[in-house]
């Protein structure tokens, strides 16, 4: 079977991981995994660098200098194809993308004074902010459950700009319903609260995850201890699970601004640590009590200074071990913030392997750009219509006077886990002449398609295989709501944009 056992998951799956590629160009070994981070770059002055050169880079990867192989900028990168449509997705980021930022106050791990604090001071922040900005704000409420004030697919409607202006009102009235004492379980069994709370934000940021340009979740909270005496007297230590959790949100482009939500001075120090680490693996910024509203500005201005590092580590770190990296620049004046390392995964490495991840693990994969516009049908009543545009510049193509090549794309759907059957379509084969190949290589490849997508499912994946190289990229969407249309029969394309 394809499929490992390993990669199925029993509850809802974050779908986070590094994008890792088998990039064909001069900067980059085919034979090996590309591991792809963020990075914050700000001048001597504190502002946004604007331009910021891949040579200019220092990798330590263990200590050991090492090249990056592309460095772009996320929100306004110039990329050879145009800029997205404002209802197109893409596993690379291309010119266009925009800041979002998610607020997450934390009632589970908090007392009534700290849930209040924080409660003020995000309803005060989100009246400054300029018009515009992409905000989400959830609650981590007592029971462990996510409650939206401001949907991640909502703010991204007409209607963002006056819901983002109902936020103070929503929330006095969210805290009014759910300022209340935890259940009994989460009282006396802190080994359960810090599980949900992990469940919570994983959850939470697979829907995160789909969003493109840079990401920032500003996570309000004391935070979970990092040993935990359990209900049966054993002690558990959660520095590894924090430690993954970490490293698979800085794997989706997501930075963690955290919020200290006790007063260390009069409390304990049992959880404060777990906040700190996570800020640092995923490139962000840990800040004390009372700095609400400092986090979440920093998190909107640090959007426009954020880059996306691709880098090749060497064969032996995709071992299952952590591994530290360090990012300086060899220019005067810059400084820069990145994440503190990764988990090298070591089927990474081997191509069955990684399609299998591709199509079911915790990340979207660049191997193959993919760009995609994701519609209710209008062919077929309850189907989805998949508009995939595939860039032809990572399939492995046979020259000649005319080129060649194939490829496939399969379906994959999210509900409370990845489902291990895939709509595999018939392969698409390409041929095009010589004086073609400037514009394919400009304007892509599209494959069109319809089909039905089970109910509840909330997201979508779209994976793509070079039959000849074994390269592989994956794209995940979120199900656009169905549309009653007409039955007719459904279409399959395959054909070059001219």
């Amino acid at each position: 079977m394809l499929f490992p056992t390993a990669l199925r998951r029993s509850s809802l799956l974050l779908f986070l991981g590094f994008s890792f590629a088998f990039a064909r160009n001069a900067q980059t070994d085919p034979h090996r995994p590309l591991l792809t981070f963020n990075l914050v770059a700000l001048d001597a002055k504190g502002g946004p660098l604007r331009d910021l050169a891949a040579a200019h880079l220092r990798i330590y990867d263990d200590g050991k200098l090492m090249p990056a192989s592309f460095c772009r900028l996320l929100v306004t990168a110039q990329r050879q194809h145009p800029s997205l449509g404002p209802t197109e997705n893409s596993n690379r980021p291309t010119g266009g993308n925009a800041q979002s930022t998610l607020i997450l106050l934390d009632l589970l791990n908090s007392n009534s004074s700290e849930r209040g604090l924080g409660w003020s001071e995000i309803a005060r922040t989100l009246t400054r902010l300029p018009a515009g900005e992409r905000v989400y704000v959830y609650l981590l409420t007592n029971e462990g459950s996510l409650y939206p004030i401001l949907l991640l697919r909502d703010a991204a409607s007409p209607a963002q700009a006056r819901n983002a202006a109902q936020v103070p009102s929503l929330l006095d009235e969210a805290m009014r319903s759910l300022n209340r004492l935890r259940p009994w379980e989460f009282q006396k069994d802190g080994d359960a609260r810090a599980n949900q709370t992990v469940a919570a934000l994983r959850s939470l940021a697979s829907d995160f995850a789909t969003l493109r340009g840079p990401k920032s979740l500003v996570w309000i909270s004391r935070g979970i201890p990092a040993a935990i005496t359990g209900r049966d007297g054993l002690l558990r230590d959660y520095t590894p699970v924090v430690s993954r959790l970490g490293t698979d949100l800085a794997r989706s482009g997501i930075a963690v601004y955290a919020v200290d939500q006790a007063d260390r001075r009069t409390d304990d120090l049992t959880g404060q640590d777990t906040p700190q680490q996570i800020a640092g693996l995923t490139g962000g910024q840990w800040l004390p009590v009372n700095a609400t509203a400092r986090a979440i500005e920093q998190a909107i201005s640090d959007g426009a200074a954020t880059f996306q590092i691709g880098y090749i580590p060497p064969a032996d770190r995709w071992d299952d071990k952590f591994h530290h990296l360090r990012v300086t620049s060899a220019n005067k004046g810059v400084r820069l913030r990145s994440i503190d390392g990764y988990f090298g995964d070591a089927r990474e490495a081997d191509p069955q392997q990684r399609l299998a991840l591709a199509a079911l693990g915790q990340a979207d994969d660049s191997g193959i750009g993919i760009r995609a516009v994701v519609t209710p049908s209008q062919r077929m009543a309850d189907w989805t219509h998949f508009q995939v545009r595939v860039d032809p510049a990572d399939l492995e193509l046979t020259p000649g006077e005319t080129y060649t090549g194939e490829f496939t794309v399969s379906l994959t759907w999210f509900t409370t886990e990845w489902k291990r059957e895939l709509s595999q379509e018939p392969p698409a084969t390409l041929h095009f002449a010589a004086a073609q190949r400037e514009a394919v290589m400009r304007d892509g490849v599209e494959f069109s398609v319809d089909r039905p997508i089970p109910a509840g499912a909330r997201k979508i994946r779209i994976v793509v295989r070079d039959n000849q190289s074994s390269a592989v990229g994956s794209l995940t969407v979120l199900v656009p709501a169905a549309i009653e249309q007409p039955p007719v029969p459904p279409a399959t394309t395959a054909s070059l944009l001219k």
